[in-house]
């Protein structure tokens, strides 16, 4: 199964705005054909099809990306 990781800069959680709500329905769909990981600020919402991390828990500078299309925004990690 392909992952998909998904990094909003708004928080996630009981109190979201716009784009935190957008990134958490975005989630909820991409799980039903995708291991999604959503990484950002907040508390994150128990029970759902995706897994959640604190953005303060990833470091995502340690990670190489590269790739996997002709689109720029596609990328996984090495």
């Amino acid at each position: 199964m392909l992952r998909v990781v998904m990094c909003p800069l708004d928080p996630v959680g009981k109190q979201m705005a716009g784009p935190g709500i957008r990134y958490h329905r975005l989630a909820i769909e991409l799980a039903q054909r995708f291991e999604v990981t959503l990484v950002a600020p907040g508390e994150g919402i128990p029970a759902m099809p995706y897994t959640f991390r604190p953005a303060e828990s990833v470091s995502l500078r340690s990670r190489t990306w590269r790739r996997t299309s002709s689109s720029p925004r596609a990328c996984h990690s090495a």
